[in-house]
């Protein structure tokens, strides 16, 4: 600033503050210095100043400014306040309250990087002096050990980590870690690099530049397709070196079906595992799926010495994906599979069949059933077919699938005895290869059978009914006696034993009655042997009991086994208004005469004598009363005389066609007798006429 100038005792004027300093702000003038330390006198801007034979000056009089120490966390994090004080003042310099991961406080520095560049050091605790300018001191951080870790990432094996300090550089190591089934790429700070977050690679030998935080590579992986392991499958094999008797499917052509299969699977999944299906040859049986592999904690399947035994895996013939995924699982728990084989166990079942003999209608079988093991027929022993009466054996059938429907066929050539050969000949079988044996071209065949139904048939013999009206001895035809007959006769017909059948209506004729019908077995004109004993049997129990005809009560009958003749005796009666019972008729039907009068022309017609019709009239009586006279009118007492009503003894023998009874009293004890006799013999009969029939059948 220029000074003032005047003379010596004038007044000049204070000029106003011209001067500048840092830190300072302008207070006035002063004769002094320092007005703090000595007296003197204080001038502003415009005041009078007296000039005097001295020195005359004026100070300018400074006032320090507020200042403050500031700390940089120089890298750090968190915040501290200043330090406050005045410019050229000493303030007290604070204790760190920053942070900085990976490193550790060591102090305070009036420069950031004390290494590169020189500065003061001050620790907490120390004076620091405000200065016009900048006041700042910056916390001094030592980095801590740090390291490079490496993650397998799926991988197996260990490797140590790259040290280093933090914010220094580092060398990334090589890959020392194995993954079966997979081929090392890269290390990458994530694990799995996606679009989003691909991370930064980092190749083997590159620097790495170690953080406060986590410094961690990842392996990095891709699959290698080729690193597999496989699985076997088998029949078991015994010692001789034959297989069981059965087959598993081929897992390369599961259509296919052999002795031995496998398949390899990549080596880190169970995903992709076909499996196998057992199955056993005809006529034995699936004993299970057996694991056997190279860890200690299974069986080893042996020596092949055929005793060998493995873990059961399960009894089902489909050994499935999942069941093997299921135990590798268990096997394997860290998720790397090893070579591992399933082994197929097969035995000869206990299956059976049945050989059926049933009987259809008409007849029955003696042996209903035979059962033997499916691979053999030891126990076949046939069966017999046994008509009943009225029915005839009409062969012996097996039901066969024809176009897959079930069909009765004929056994050509079977008699009522189906022999045992005749059944196996005819049994519901399969053909098998037998899979024991392990060359292929050698392999034999055999048969296991299955159920079969043989059927014996029976045809009913049908008889014939011949229905006939005759003429009571000394009866003239009727004036329609041919169309009476030729009308009957359309009621012939054919029977089956035992069927029930009604009798026609019996014709009105005047003057004329027809009797209950009657019936009457017609022997066969050739019977066998069985059919004679029969018959003989037959007769004699008619002739004990008196039953030689058998007589309608009413117009319906049952069909014996036999032909018979239904016959109805015819009387002239015009009096009678009721049908009575009919006498016996003369056993053979009364013959036509070849004239046109009304009698038979037979030495049996009755004749008019005196002793007999003496009485020239034209009725048929003797006017003498005897009530045995044909065509008489009689009273109700006199019944007894007509023909063909039930009579004594005595009375009986003198109507022609009545039915009689006994002779004497004890006639039922000599029939008894007679009875016992003959069924003796009839019994002696059939036992040989039946052991002469099974000769003839073996012959």
């Amino acid at each position: 600033m220029e000074s003032s100038k005047g003379k010596v005792d004038q007044n000049v004027t204070v000029k106003a503050n011209e001067f500048e300093r840092d830190g300072y702000d302008f207070a006035g003038w002063n004769t002094v210095a320092d007005p703090e330390t000595e007296s003197g006198t204080a001038y502003a801007a415009g005041d009078d100043y007296k000039l005097t034979p001295g020195e005359d000056k004026v100070y300018a009089i400074w006032k320090a400014k507020d200042d403050e120490l500031v700390y940089d966390a120089n890298g750090g994090t968190g915040t501290m306040e200043s330090s406050k004080g005045k410019v050229d003042q000493n303030v007290t310099v604070k204790a760190n309250e920053f942070e900085r991961d990976g490193y550790e406080f060591v102090g305070w520095n009036t420069v950031a990087d004390p290494e590169t560049e020189t500065g003061t050091e001050y620790k907490a605790g120390d004076d620091y002096k405000l200065t016009p300018g900048e006041d700042k001191v910056y916390a001094i951080w030592k980095a801590k050990d740090d390291k490079l870790f490496y993650d397998a990432n799926g991988g197996f094996g260990e490797m140590d980590p790259t040290e280093g300090k933090v914010d220094q550089r580092v060398i990334v190591s090589d890959n020392e870690f194995y993954n079966p089934g997979y081929l090392f790429v890269t290390w990458n700070t994530v694990a799995e690099p996606t679009d989003e977050n691909p991370g930064e690679e980092y190749a083997e030998g590159t620097d790495y530049k170690l953080t406060p935080g986590e410094d961690k590579l990842y392996a990095i992986w891709e699959k290698n397709p080729e690193d597999t392991y496989r699985i076997d499958y088998y029949v078991r094999r015994s010692e001789d070196g034959n297989y069981d008797n059965g087959l598993i499917s081929d897992t390369k052509n599961p259509s296919d079906y052999v002795h031995e299969t496998d398949e390899e699977v990549w080596v880190r999944t169970t995903e992709g595992i076909i499996g196998s299906t057992a199955k056993p040859d005809g006529g034995y049986k699936f004993i299970g799926w057996y694991m056997y592999n190279d860890l200690p904690n299974t069986e080893d399947r042996g020596d092949g010495d055929g005793g060998y035994s493995g873990k059961l895996v399960t009894t089902d013939l489909v050994l499935s994906p999942e069941k093997i995924a299921s135990e590798l699982e268990a096997l394997f728990p860290d998720g790397i599979y090893q070579w591992t084989a399933f082994e197929a166990r097969f035995a000869p079942s206990d299956d059976t069949y049945n050989a059926y003999y049933v009987a259809e209608a008409g007849g029955k079988t003696t042996n209903p059933m035979d059962t033997d093991n499916v691979r053999s027929t030891e126990k076949i022993t046939g069966s017999t077919a046994q008509p009943e009466t009225g029915y005839e054996f009409d062969g012996w059938y097996v039901v066969k699938k024809v176009n897959g429907v079930e069909t009765d066929v004929l056994i050509e050539g079977a008699k009522e005895q189906l022999k045992p050969e005749e059944v196996i000949a005819n049994l519901n079988k399969s053909e098998n290869i037998d899979s024991a044996t392990n060359v292929v071209c050698e392999q034999p065949t055999y048969y296991t059978y299955e159920d079969t139904t043989f059927k014996a048939k029976f045809k009913a013999v049908i008889y014939n009914i011949t229905y006939e009206y005759r003429l009571a001895e000394g009866v003239e035809k009727p004036a329609n006696w041919d169309a009476l007959v030729t009308e009957l006769a359309t009621h012939n017909r054919t029977a089956m034993s035992g069927e029930e059948f009604m009798c026609p209506d019996l014709p009105t004729v005047d003057g004329y009655t027809f009797g209950l019908w009657n019936m009457e077995k017609v022997a066969k004109e050739t019977p066998s042997t069985l059919g004679k004993i029969l018959n003989f049997f037959g007769d004699v129990a008619d002739f004990i009991t008196g039953k030689t005809d058998v007589r309608a009560e009413s117009q319906k009958m049952i069909m014996p086994a036999s032909d018979i003749v239904v016959y109805s005796i015819v009387t002239k009666n015009p009096e009678q208004l009721d049908p009575q019972p009919d006498p016996k008729p003369d056993p053979k039907p009364t013959p036509d005469d070849d004239d046109d009068d009304d009698d038979d022309d037979t030495p049996r017609r009755r004749r008019n004598t005196p002793g007999n019709n003496d009485n020239n009239n034209n009725d048929n009586n003797d006017n003498t009363g005897d009530p045995q006279v044909l065509g008489d009118k009689r009273n109700p007492a006199d019944d007894k005389a007509v023909l063909g009503a039930k009579r004594d003894q005595e009375e009986e023998k003198k109507v022609l066609g009545a039915r009689r009874g006994g002779t004497d009293d004890n006639t039922n004890t000599s029939r008894i007798i007679v009875l016992l006799i003959a069924a003796g013999a009839v019994a002696t009969l059939l036992v040989t006429g039946k052991k002469r029939k099974e000769e003839e059948e073996q012959q």
